[in-house]
């Protein structure tokens, strides 16, 4: 029985360590994967790390979410930087899961049109959509501070394979802008694209502006 104990509190103290030294690429793989999971868009990011004190808090930098590969631009969102902070009883709410705070601050949010005339942000209005995020009698996120530089617009409909469209940019300088309750991922990103588009009028996106609200 105490040789049991042993190599149990062993593989315990090894897990934590395991879990400890690779936090960084557990992190990231596992917000991928759901990134991907419920969105088709991937991630990737440079570094990921949590607090050791609670309430827990995850840092990240320098985040891509990349687009789907009939994109030939593949990047979606450059994100200098986020902060996902739990409430306080996190640990004793499991079942509840929920944010206290999300802080981004994306360097560059990109409107790409591929070959075939699809156009990003309207794929995930379709996907936002198709799955709008299951009803909650709470938030999932009690407070959102998003900073947004700039808005690209990378247009392929009709260029060669082998041509990569010349970006429109616009500086929309919005900076830590605050909005609270936000029930679901669909809102959220929904917030994200909207607040992203308020201050651009990109030529040839027009029935795109009409159908998220924004003409």
């Amino acid at each position: 029985m105490l040789s049991l104990l042993r190599r149990l509190i062993f593989l315990l103290v090894f897990l934590v360590v395991v879990t400890f030294i690779f936090r960084n690429w557990i992190l990231i793989h596992g917000f991928g994967y759901a990134l991907n999971n419920a969105t088709g868009f991937s991630l990737r990011a440079e570094s990921c790390d949590f607090s050791r004190f609670v309430p827990p808090v995850i840092f990240a930098s320098n985040l891509t979410v990349e687009n789907p590969d009939d994109f030939d631009v593949p990047n979606a969102l450059d994100i200098s930087q986020a902060e996902i902070r739990f409430p306080k009883d996190f640990w004793n709410q499991l079942d509840r899961a929920r944010i206290e705070k999300l802080s981004l601050t994306i360097k560059e949010f990109s409107i790409v049109r591929n070959a075939t005339g699809r156009v990003n942000v309207m794929l995930i209005e379709e996907l936002a959509k198709a799955k709008p995020g299951r009803i909650r009698s709470y938030p999932l996120i009690g407070e959102l501070e998003l900073s947004i530089d700039k808005v690209s617009f990378y247009d392929s409909f009709g260029l060669g394979n082998n041509s990569r469209p010349t970006p429109v940019t616009v500086r929309v300088d919005l900076q830590e802008v605050r909005y609270k309750n936000v029930q679901n991922a669909t809102q959220l990103e929904r917030l994200i694209i909207r607040e992203a588009l308020k201050k651009t009028r990109f030529k040839g996106l027009e029935s795109e502006y009409i159908a998220l609200g924004l003409q």
